[in-house]
């Protein structure tokens, strides 16, 4: 697949999938679906209605609220509306929230109704417009009320323009914007792509928080860009984990290394309670799957553990990860049950993909392989230990 140039013309792209699934959403007792036909409508009204009520294209437009589908309409109809999403992270303390709203001249929040109740204590919402995204039709500030003629013209954008703004906290100080343009995101989109990080059946479950580059490319544009679907957990506990990760039928999941080493651990205290012996058995089969698959790669962990990982997600075939490295052993020993590894590195100012492991690749333990188009050197190595500085283009 050949993407386009920029993120507006993806996102109308995404009525192509018609009634294919774009988005299931559990809830403590229900799911919620939405078809890609739906999800377009949705925006196609969001985005008219938003440039009907006086957005104007390029301005920038705080989105305040942890992941859901009204999150996701309305960050696609803010693109596809010619504006600039700043994704902001609902749990961001109150002087950051206050530095990056005032940085990124935000004139309208999306946030949900929790949020609007602190933007509101600490007066942030004062000379700002605030839509409720968890409002029903006949609420005055709710999203569903913001629709315009779909028929009007929508302002075009261009390729170097800004498509969204993410913040990233760094080392230290405050909060620092990180202007990414269309052209960017899409360099990143079209070299996972080419490298076919998703098959064609994939489930994705994404517990991570769509304010980070990193999910957003890899667990929404992406699935979106090939009509996948994808999944969102009511709550990251175990239990709800295991009931969209099993219900949802995913067979990948976008983590962190802290979220599989958790996943690794409670397998073993469910080995551990059937017994010493159990445990032992476990150990010593897992050790031997594990250097088969590390030395000579072989991979017969997942006919040997198929059992223990139909108990915990029948259909869960890759872990995807991101955020920082993930330790070696722990790698190994997820791949020794059975799973592949994929994952990537870079950061927020590289739009965010450098380098990465691709499902079923035998270097698990490295930062993995340039993407295409990515050019990587080291700068006036060390003479002894060859470190220096790592230069991307």
């Amino acid at each position: 697949m050949t993407v386009p140039e920029t993120l507006q013309a993806l996102v109308r792209t995404f009525r192509a999938h018609g009634t294919s699934p774009a988005i299931e959403a559990f809830h403590k007792h229900t799911v919620e679906a939405w078809s890609f036909a739906n999800l377009s409508e949705a925006v196609s009204d969001l985005a008219s209605g938003l440039l009907d009520a006086g957005l104007r294209p390029g301005e920038r437009v705080a989105l305040y609220s942890a992941n859901r589908p009204e999150w996701i309409v309305a960050c696609v109809a803010l693109i596809e509306a010619g504006a600039v999403p700043v994704p902001v992270d609902s749990q961001m303390a109150h002087n950051d929230l206050a530095h990056v709203l005032q940085d990124c001249n935000a004139r309208w929040i999306m946030t949900i109704r929790p949020l609007a109740e602190r933007l509101a204590a600490y007066g942030l919402d004062q000379g700002r417009t605030v839509i409720l995204l968890d409002a029903e039709e006949h609420e005055a500030r709710s999203w569903r009320r913001i629709r315009g003629d779909p028929t009007r013209p929508i302002p075009s954008v261009q390729a170097e323009d800004h498509a969204l703004l993410f913040y990233t906290s760094g080392v230290s100080g405050k909060p620092k914007g990180v202007p990414l343009s269309h052209r960017n995101l899409l360099s990143n989109l079209q070299a996972l792509l080419d490298i076919r990080v998703y098959s064609p059946d994939e489930r994705l479950l994404l517990p991570l928080p769509l304010h980070h580059v990193y999910p957003f490319m890899v667990g929404l544009l992406a699935p979106f860009a090939l009509g996948l679907p994808v999944i969102l957990p009511h709550s990251l506990t175990g239990p709800q984990m295991l009931r969209a990760l099993r219900d949802g039928r995913a067979t990948a999941i976008v983590g962190v290394p802290r979220l599989y080493a958790g996943l690794y651990d409670a397998i073993e205290q469910r080995v551990r309670r059937k017994g010493r012996a159990a445990a032992v058995v476990f150990r010593v089969v897992l050790s031997f799957s594990t250097a088969l698959a590390r030395y000579l790669n072989i991979r017969i962990g997942r006919r040997l553990f198929a059992p223990l990982r139909a108990q915990l997600a029948p259909q869960l075939r890759t872990l995807v990860y991101g955020g920082s490295a993930i330790a070696p052993d722990l790698a190994w020993y997820l791949a020794g049950l059975g799973w592949q590894i994929a994952g990537g590195f870079g950061l927020t100012e590289t739009s965010p993909i450098l380098t990465f492991i691709a499902p079923g690749s035998r270097h698990i333990d490295a930062a993995g392989k340039p993407l295409p188009g990515v050019r990587l050197r080291i700068a006036d190595p060390d003479p002894k230990s060859g470190q220096g500085e790592i230069q991307a283009q």
